[in-house]
């Protein structure tokens, strides 16, 4: 059985029904911590993976010719190779619509942190409406080395870059 929003009481009642199959659940991972990794009922198999054998690669080349790794969900095809400039609302990295109000970011990148109070996707939309061209995110130190790579509405890149 593959466990998927099943109440511990349908998962209790269906085990009582149906002898010998194991419930298994994905374990999920929302850090490098412990106890990020666990579901509470004791019924259930928790499985999970360190790694995965796929990356959504897509590579950063910054002004003074660094490559940094990430990876992505949106990769335009049609997207140009020119160097755009990056930048970084210092007082608030959580690329809030209020926060980019107050910035030109018109045919920029900004850096992003992942986390906080708006949701990734959220983020894109933000840079979006205030016409920036794209966004990289970074993790603060809960999030570690995890990347996300939803879709996004803009170009986008997750790297491992530690805020």
């Amino acid at each position: 059985m593959l466990c998927a929003n099943f109440s511990g009481r349908k998962v209790k009642k269906s085990n009582k029904r149906i002898n010998k199959l194991i419930v298994s659940c994905s374990a999920g991972n929302i850090g490098p911590l412990p106890g990020t990794v666990n579901n509470r009922d004791p019924w259930l198999l928790t499985v999970g993976e360190s790694t995965t054998d796929r990356k959504l690669r897509a590579i950063v080349c910054l002004g003074d010719g660094k490559e940094i790794d990430g990876e992505s969900g949106f990769q335009p095809k049609d997207f140009s190779e020119t160097l755009l400039p990056l930048i970084r609302n210092v007082n608030d990295a959580f690329c809030s619509a209020e926060a980019l109000e107050n910035m030109n970011v018109k045919g920029k990148f900004v850096l992003c942190i992942s986390d906080g109070n708006v949701t990734r996707i959220d983020k894109g939309h933000h840079v979006k409406d205030a016409s920036g061209a794209g966004m990289i995110f970074m993790n603060d130190e809960l999030r570690g080395f995890n990347i996300s790579t939803e879709p996004q509405v803009v170009p986008a890149a997750h790297e491992v870059i530690q805020a």
